[in-house]
Order: structure tokens, then sequence, then C-alpha cells
């Protein structure tokens, strides 16, 4: 018997993946000066995609317990938990990129956000396509998870750094 494809999966990894690359394409080409106008555009729309692969990401976990249960367990580090901490992450530096202009900030900090969203974006276009490795590769496997822990520990750690620094 052949095996079913899950569609929602399916979309889930194309349009996080397209969104997540997009909004890189943004970050980038706002830094080497390309008009806010059209980088911003590119964002929304980056943003769009990302969101519509998140609700697919939903419908593939059929039920609202299983979504919740992805939530509450957020720092397992699984492929789901990566995916939507990656999600996350990304969509903050798609809001704050896009705000940039439209509160007075000067322009080094929308560069910033898009250089690090271009960033978190490709690395959310990886986490959605790194579940369909195969596991009989346990080496690789387990060697890519370590990296997906480091990367997200390592921003965990500055983050609360920053924050720490921030309230004294």
């Amino acid at each position: 018997m052949a095996p079913k494809i899950q569609w929602p999966l399916v979309l889930f990894s194309l349009f996080a993946g397209v969104g997540g690359c997009a909004f890189a394409f943004a970050g980038v080409a706002n830094a080497l000066g390309e008009m806010s106008g059209v980088t911003n555009a590119v964002t929304v729309v980056a943003f769009v995609l990302v969101c519509v692969g998140g609700l697919c990401s939903v419908v593939h976990l059929a039920t609202p317990k299983n979504a919740w249960a992805v939530v509450t367990h957020i720092l397992s580090f699984s492929g789901i938990s990566v995916e939507l901490i990656m999600l996350g992450i990304t969509c903050v530096f798609m809001v704050a990129f896009v705000l940039c202009d439209f509160v007075a900030f000067p322009s080094i900090v929308k560069t910033a956000c898009g250089l690090i969203g271009a960033l978190s974006g490709v690395y959310l276009a990886f986490a959605t396509g790194h579940g369909y490795f195969l596991k009989a590769d346990v080496e690789h496997y387990e060697a890519s998870h370590r990296i997906h822990f480091h990367i997200i520990n390592r921003w965990r750690l500055v983050l609360s750094e920053r924050l720490e620094h921030a309230w004294r």
C-alpha cells in the first residue's frame, strides 16, 4: 500500500518556507538600499504566506488538543516545536521590520531587523524542510537536532541577557 500524501504538511512546508525566504530577500534588499515600499510589500506577502503555512500546520495536527500540546511543550525542541519557534521569531521580525517605517526608528534598526530576520527566514525554511529527512541516517539526524538545540538555546541566552541588561 502506498503512503498517503499529507497535504497540510506539504502546504505548511511550502508556504512557511517560501514566506521565510521571501522575507530573507526583502531584508537583504533593504540592506542593499531597495525602496521601503517594495521591501514592505514583500514582507507583508511573506507574513501572509507564513501565517497560512502555520494554519496548515494546525490543520495537520487534526485537533485543537494536539495543537495545544505542541504549544505547551514548545521547549522540547521536537521538529514541530522548532518549526513553531521559528514561525514566531520570523513573524516578530517581519512585524518589526514593517513597523520601523511607521515609528520614528533610525534606519539602522530597520536594517538590523531585516538582516536578522533574513537569517531567521532562511532558518525557518530549513526547519520546515528538516522533517523530511529520512531517519535512516541516524547520525545526521541526531547531529542536526543538536544544531537546532544549540541555535535556539543561544538565541534564548542572548535574549535573556538583553532583557536582563534592559531592566538594569
